[in-house]
């Protein structure tokens, strides 16, 4: 569950006191501009293996993806699976909105960016899919095998477990 955070007169999502009670570890709004050593800097490796560099278009459509628009943008895909309650979920967030080309340039993103990240375990948390009464188990085993939208991931095990709920992880 996210809730609005108020500053400088514009909402941002943040996550919920009893969801994330650490608040150093909650998303922060960031300018664009303070972005450019990064986008310099991975620019830089991409360029040093011979791939295409990073478009100021994929850095920002990476950027909503991890900030405001990742709850629409996440329903939008999850809305494939055919499963009702997320096809609901889609329309009641973005009505018609596919961001058909937003997510093309995200998945670029990716693309590019896994060139230059170390391979390493990753975990993905998940709701023990006994007990989510918001899912059948059969779509919630079908989940873990193949996802269909981008997924929440950390190299961290500790970090993966931000829900604060019981949760099965998938390396």
């Amino acid at each position: 569950k996210l809730q609005q955070q108020q500053r400088d007169d514009t909402l941002w999502p943040c996550e919920s006191n009893e969801k994330l009670k650490d608040r150093t570890r909650c998303r922060q709004p960031r300018n664009l501009g303070s972005f450019i050593k990064e986008f310099k800097a991975i620019n830089r490796l991409l360029v040093d293996i011979k791939e295409p560099a990073l478009l100021v278009a994929e850095l920002l459509g990476a950027r909503l993806y991890t900030g405001p628009m990742f709850l629409k943008y996440n329903a939008v895909l999850q809305a494939f699976t055919k499963v009702e309650f997320m096809i609901k979920q889609s329309k009641d967030l973005c009505e018609d909105n596919k961001f058909v080309t937003t997510l093309h340039t995200i998945n670029s993103s990716f693309i590019k960016l896994s060139k230059v990240q170390a391979a390493q375990t990753v975990y993905r948390g998940i709701a023990d899919p006994n007990k989510d009464s918001n899912h059948n188990q059969a779509w919630m085993q079908q989940s873990l095998s193949s996802h269909c939208c981008f997924n929440r991931i950390a190299s961290d095990h500790a970090q993966a477990f931000w829900a604060q709920t019981p949760l099965w992880f998938q390396p």
